[in-house]
């Protein structure tokens, strides 16, 4: 079956009766899909010169679209007309002593220095600062992260977590780089003349009830990604990057439950969620369309959602525009720009997790249920009472979450 578009990809099955078979691009010759029992990969077909044919594996077609897909097939069929053997040369690097990559350096890190030299609380943050907050450059080569890879990342960081959880990771991957120099692992320190984040001073921003269904209805603009991850924010006041990193295998649609494991928390305990019906609502949506092969709720390949900065760029503009029409109670013309006054005061998406919290709280929901809620170790848990009160208080969160998510339905008018 042949196919042009990333949704026919998407619908590929076996040849009747085969269990094994390519399924070819009708506008990227050479490239496949070779399907094999519930194995799907991208295959490149070329011939050398010397009238060989040969096969070279891409990957997975979860970890790789369509359209890098066929970049990588047409520079791979290039190479075949220059006089180039594309399965070759792989064979001959794959022999080739192996680059370090930046995964491999902090796991390297960690063990070697980290464990053995930092506090548990501090080893703590550091696993979480490297592991989880870098993990998007994981896959770089170490010589090969330069200083605009960390600063856009730590911008993304500053948006998604805030500010502080910005600087912190800065700071963790700046004793990263400094240790691995002095190993002979790096180069240089690409961290150097980045600049920190932001000013760490405390926020307090909170949302009003006008901003927030502003903000639900301009997500109607963003991807369907960002779109979900916002809203569950929104509706859970969980962490960005807990919401973004979701696994499918975290969630029990059948008790409506989504239970984050210690590794992905930032106090290292795990955390269970309540899900209210609009919040499975969400997740069943997005079921039904799902790739099986994917573990990951949200984001693209192997990865979970990012690109933070630029979506919230997009929404930040429909917000404007949203607003605008408000004020002039009217749809902006074609050539019509929204004004100054229009645009929100500013905010970041860590600011929606403190208007969770301000929310539940006016509600008059207990301290210790809110506290339960967004997996904090307060008062409530502190001291005796924490060695002793192993609750979970399940059904009370419960009963908050979903009454904050009809109080939230109320006010954005759903």
């Amino acid at each position: 079956m042949p196919f042009s578009t990333q949704r026919e990809v998407d619908r590929l099955v076996p040849p009747t009766g085969k269990t094994d078979g390519f399924h070819f691009d009708t506008a990227c010759p050479g490239l496949s899909v070779r399907i094999q029992g519930s194995k799907r990969t991208w295959v490149v077909h070329y011939t050398t010169h010397d009238k060989k044919r040969r096969r070279l594996d891409l990957g997975g077609v979860a970890g790789l679209s369509l359209r890098d897909a066929r970049v990588k097939a047409n520079e791979i069929v290039g190479k075949a007309k220059d006089g180039a053997d594309p399965l070759a040369e792989r064979a001959a690097n794959a022999s080739a002593p192996k680059k370090m990559s930046l995964g491999d350096l902090v796991d390297r890190f960690i063990r070697i220095y980290a464990e053995k030299n930092q506090r548990l609380k501090t080893l703590a943050e550091t696993k979480r600062a490297l592991n989880v907050h870098m993990k998007p450059l994981h896959d770089h080569l170490v010589d090969e992260v330069s200083r605009r890879d960390l600063a856009q990342r730590f911008q993304a960081l500053a948006e998604s977590s805030g500010p502080i959880m910005a600087n912190r990771v800065r700071a963790a991957t700046s004793t990263l780089f400094s240790w691995s120099m002095k190993q002979g692992l790096a180069e240089v320190n690409p961290v150097v003349g980045t600049a920190p984040p932001a000013a760490e001073n405390k926020r307090d921003r909170v949302l009003s009830e006008e901003e927030l269904r502003f903000v639900w209805h301009a997500l109607e603009a963003c991807t369907p990604d960002y779109r979900d991850v916002v809203r569950l924010l929104l509706l859970l006041g969980q962490r960005a990057n807990e919401v973004a990193g979701m696994r499918w295998s975290e969630v029990d649609l059948e008790r409506g439950l989504w239970t984050l494991p210690a590794l992905r928390t930032k106090n290292g305990l795990a955390h269970e969620v309540p899900l209210p019906s609009q919040g499975f609502a969400i997740l069943q949506s997005r079921q039904s369309g799902r790739d099986s092969d994917r573990d990951l709720v949200f984001g693209r390949r192997a990865g979970p959602f990012s690109g933070w900065s630029v979506a919230k760029e997009k929404m930040d503009l429909q917000l404007t525009v949203l607003r605008a029409e408000q004020r002039l109670c009217r749809k902006l013309k074609v050539e019509e720009k929204p004004l100054a006054v229009d645009a929100l005061a500013p905010w970041v998406v860590h600011d929606l997790r403190r208007t969770v919290v301000t929310g539940m709280s006016e509600l008059n929901v207990e301290p210790h249920i809110v506290e339960g809620i967004v997996n904090h170790v307060g008062a409530a848990k502190a001291g005796v009472a924490g060695v002793y009160n192993h609750a979970r208080y399940r059904p009370q969160k419960a009963a908050a979450l979903q009454r904050w998510a009809d109080h939230l339905g109320a006010v954005i008018g759903l």
